[in-house]
């Protein structure tokens, strides 16, 4: 499947079982929200696994600006902003997916973190 910009789409790469995620500065900020607090070692062992791949380098957080805003949220360079290409197992994809259907069950999605849902979901 072809990846547009914007990271909706996904392309597989069937040899290894891995799926290549592409996410926004944004997505890779939001994606801590769908980790539980609790849980099994498991869990929490592939929830770390996922933050360690999609967390902002110094170097990338230096290069986009990126700042403390207004009210406690964070700010960047849209401009200087790329987009980046995330490695996933099957096992790190279903545990997304799984961890947006509780999420969706208990109503806790924000606009922000929906428009992440929906790109797991189409992985």
């Amino acid at each position: 499947m072809a990846k547009s910009k914007s990271g909706q789409a996904t392309k597989a790469n069937q040899s290894d079982g891995q799926k290549i995620f592409t996410m926004t500065v944004k997505d890779r900020i939001l994606i801590g929200e769908f980790f539980p607090q609790k849980g099994n070692l498991i869990t929490q062992l592939q929830a770390k696994d996922i933050a360690d791949k999609t967390a902002l380098s110094v170097e990338e957080r230096k290069k986009i600006n990126l700042r403390g805003g207004v009210g406690g949220g964070l700010t960047w360079d849209e401009k200087t902003a790329k987009d980046k290409d995330i490695s996933l197992t099957d096992a790190e994809v279903q545990f997304l997916k799984d961890q947006v259907e509780r999420l969706d069950k208990a109503g806790e999605f924000t606009p922000e973190s929906a428009e992440v849902a929906l790109k797991i979901k189409k992985l």
